[in-house]
């Protein structure tokens, strides 16, 4: 299974799909992107296998106006389910971490080393390059 079909899979079984406004949202190699229904906003504060935080703004191509869900570990299938919503378009990326930085401090210390730091270092090699 690709990992966007993991992600579409972890998508359907939060029951998110009823909300979506893509029929097929666009992927990328490691996230999935498209439209939602800002309903999809206040299903996923109510559901306990989410927290929510301030990370989104890693996501700022996404709009504006954010919020941003994290599955709890393992709730859904293998790691943490990501979804990033701008609050008032419904554009949304989700994608999946091994770590859910609102866990613990175990999963904030993971999160930081194994994807947030990489991707950073990712995008500045990418302007050297492009320079």
């Amino acid at each position: 299974m690709s990992r966007a079909d993991e992600i579409r899979a972890q998508l359907e079984k939060a029951g998110l799909t009823p909300y979506l406004l893509d029929a097929d949202p666009s992927s990328h190699e490691y996230a999935v992107t498209g439209r939602f229904r800002v309903t999809a906003i206040n299903a996923l504060r109510a559901d306990t296998r989410f927290a929510s935080g301030l990370l989104y703004q890693l996501h700022r191509d996404v709009g504006q106006h954010l919020t941003e869900f994290r599955a709890h570990p393992g709730e859904l299938g293998q790691g943490s389910l990501q979804i990033v919503i701008d609050k008032t378009t419904g554009r949304f990326y989700a994608d999946i971490d091994r770590f859910n930085p609102y866990s613990d401090v175990v999963n904030s210390v993971g999160h930081a080393f194994a994807e947030v730091i990489p991707g950073w270092l990712k995008k500045i090699f990418q302007r050297k390059k492009k320079s």
